[in-house]
């Protein structure tokens, strides 16, 4: 690695992963903490604490500014409305302990990407790293069970339906919500397969050299069949060959 490896050509570099939970996020948030990013305080997986001020925010994101039309979901309401006092003080007072922290910082909680429309209309100049795992390699997640807990997806036996409804709520948030400055789309896929030239670009979006993850081939198995007609087009839009 060149001499100047973890010194950010920004110094006010401050990032955040945008994706669904089950993705395989925990490669990219180890690599950004490897690499010198002040991650906060994580658990195992790196998510940064305290995550249940993010849930009560996707609650109410998900309950009060979404309409659900079928398997579709219009945030509009979240994108026109005045953000709320409450979502304001939510995430200042989650992003406190690294919000004033020198350097290189940021952080990784699946669940913030139910609260992007809010995010990005309080916090325009972050450095967003939109990272996504093609359907068919599904994975349930936390956030599956609390949008059924919210009635926001319906309950189902259906595990592999009900992942699939969740995988596209949250590309339609991402998908409506107008593009920050700073943004990078991800492929978990890229991370894995074509690690050299992902790592290049995660490289010259933080202005950085990056201690990245060794990627695992293992984790892209295609193993989910893509039987969910609603998946199709958005995982073309992501640019997977289905």
């Amino acid at each position: 690695m060149p001499e100047n490896t973890n010194q950010p050509v920004r110094p006010e570099l401050f990032t955040t992963v945008i994706a669904r939970g089950g993705s395989a996020t925990r490669a990219i948030a180890d690599s950004l903490k490897r690499s010198g990013i002040n991650m906060g305080k994580t658990n195992v997986f790196g998510d940064k604490p305290p995550y249940q001020i993010i849930y009560d925010l996707a609650r109410l994101m998900c309950t009060d500014y979404m309409r659900v039309r079928g398997e579709e979901f219009d945030f509009t309401a979240a994108l026109e409305n005045p953000v709320p006092d409450v979502a304001r003080h939510g995430i200042e007072t989650y992003l406190s302990d690294i919000a004033l922290v020198s350097g290189p910082r940021g952080w990784k909680l699946p669940e913030t990407v139910l609260i992007f429309p809010w995010l990005v209309r309080l916090y325009p100049d972050l450095w967003y790293i939109y990272w996504t795992r093609g359907v068919w390699d599904l994975r349930n997640h936390k956030s599956d069970m609390l949008l059924v807990e919210w009635g926001v997806l319906p309950e189902t036996r259906d595990l592999m339906r009900l992942a699939a409804l969740s995988w596209k709520l949250q590309y339609d948030i991402v998908a409506q919500t107008p593009r920050p400055a700073r943004w990078l789309h991800v492929r978990m896929e890229d991370y894995v397969l074509d690690h050299n030239r992902t790592r290049a670009r995660l490289e010259q979006f933080l202005g950085m050299s990056l201690d990245m993850t060794p990627p695992r081939p293992e984790t892209v198995k295609k193993s989910t069949p893509l039987d969910y007609e609603f998946t199709l087009a958005p995982m073309r839009e992501l640019g997977y060959d289905v």
